[in-house]
């Protein structure tokens, strides 16, 4: 069945549609000259019951299995015909209306079974009761047919099963006894509340702000939800929730005691600290305005400014300063115009000032921008290596030590020789002073 209908309106009605069929609708759309096509699928709503009878008085044939062959569309024809004939005028006027459909599901074995479902438009007044009440006494009645009740079944059915509904496969089916209606799942929106659930489209959660991500992450949007992860180089302070909590480089940079200790909100490797003279410097570029991309070391932005810096400083200050070890280590960059946090290399024994270094840093950083200023915030430098000992003083040194130890035993034995001569003859002397003589 094609139905054609054109129209300037954004919504169009379809009538005499047959209850719960899939209809598939090609929808051109001209817009300043140009076409547009949209194909879209769509199940008519209706309550649907199935039904399952047993027929003993038909003898069963393979051709009643081939839905092309004669014989299934005959007997197919023969059945509708004889059921509605004992249909109740009210159904039997749905039926003529096409407000209700009869459609043959199967025919199996035994002795033949015919497997149908009855279905009937939910914007009718008819209850589905009623319907399968009049089905049943149709087959129970019929002159045709003989019926075995006790293999006979109507029930409900579950249009929530696959195949059997149109929600949208970003939505969730609900049933409602013989029909169903649809609902868009969570992170989605239904763009066609009138028949909910059928058209749901995703909500970008990274573009409407709808996240939990950190101001220092990328948000990616996925079906119904999102993901986060921290700019690359930025340490995630809590992986379990990925993305949600990433320090800012730049104000651990400024708290930091020891600027060289960034490992607990950068990934970077800042090691030059361990052996270089490390200087902290907070570089404005007034005439440069901030954005956004300035805050992730993997973007362009920030990649290209970086590199600005380095090529404008590096060579020009190991030149003028005649050394070689100046480098820089760019920590992240800040609004107000733009802020750059870095840290500036020198040789551990460099003699060269801070206020020499800054001059030099300062004319150098104006190719960048010439209206910018720098400031030193903080030194630090390596701690001084201990000395080594000589190998040969360490040896004098203990073998001195070994001849007053002996100078000492024999000092101390000639004390005691006196002493016990000293006893023997009655006098005492420790000293060369005379002493009077002791009678025992």
């Amino acid at each position: 069945m094609i139905k054609e209908i054109e129209t300037e309106q954004k919504a169009a009605e379809f009538n005499g549609l047959i209850p719960g069929v899939e209809y598939q609708i090609l929808i051109s759309i001209t817009t300043c000259g140009q076409l547009q096509t949209i194909e879209i699928q769509v199940r008519t709503v209706a309550a649907v019951v199935e039904v399952t009878v047993r027929i003993t008085n038909v003898l069963f044939t393979p051709e009643l299995k081939d839905k092309n062959s004669q014989q299934y569309k005959d007997f197919v024809q023969e059945f509708i015909d004889n059921l509605t004939k004992g249909l109740s005028d009210a159904i039997q006027a749905l039926f003529r209306a096409g407000k209700l459909s009869i459609s043959i599901t199967s025919i199996e074995e035994g002795s033949v079974v015919v497997n149908f479902s009855v279905a009937v438009s939910t914007n009718v007044t008819v209850p589905v009761s009623d319907v399968k009440e009049s089905v049943s006494d149709s087959l129970k009645n019929s002159s045709q047919f003989v019926i075995d009740a006790q293999n006979t079944t109507i029930s409900d059915r579950d249009s929530c099963q696959p195949g059997l509904n149109d929600c949208s496969v970003n939505g969730t089916c609900i049933r409602q006894n013989a029909t169903y209606t649809c609902q868009c799942n969570d992170g989605f929106t239904d763009t066609s509340p009138s028949v909910p659930g059928r058209k749901c489209e995703d909500i970008d959660e990274c573009q409407t702000g709808n996240n939990t991500c950190s101001d220092l992450a990328v948000c990616t949007n996925t079906p119904g939800s999102f993901s986060c992860r921290c700019f690359q180089g930025i340490v995630d302070n809590n992986p379990a929730n990925p993305g949600t909590q990433c320090p800012d480089p730049n104000s651990c940079f400024i708290k930091q005691t020891n600027i060289c200790d960034l490992s607990k909100c950068s990934t970077m490797d800042v090691s030059e600290c361990n052996t270089k003279k490390a200087f902290r410097i907070k570089a404005t570029l007034r005439s440069r305005k901030f954005n956004n991309q300035l805050r992730n070391p993997s973007s362009v932005a920030y990649r290209n400014l970086s590199a600005e810096i380095r090529s404008a400083v590096v060579k020009t200050v190991q030149n003028k300063l005649m050394d070689d070890n100046f480098n820089i280590t760019i920590i992240g960059f800040q609004n107000g115009s733009v802020i750059a946090n870095l840290l500036a290399f020198l040789d551990i024994n460099s003699n060269v000032s801070t206020g020499t270094l800054l001059s030099v840093f300062g004319d150098a950083l104006k190719a960048v921008d010439n209206q910018s200023f720098a400031n030193v915030t903080g030194i630090t430098q390596a701690p001084t290596p201990p000395v080594r000992e000589d190998s040969g003083f360490r040896v004098s040194t203990i073998v001195l030590g070994v001849l007053l130890g002996l100078a000492l035993l024999i000092l101390l034995a000639m004390v005691v020789a006196k002493i016990h001569a000293a006893k023997n003859s009655g006098t005492y002397s420790l000293n060369s002073i005379d002493t009077p003589a002791q009678n025992p």
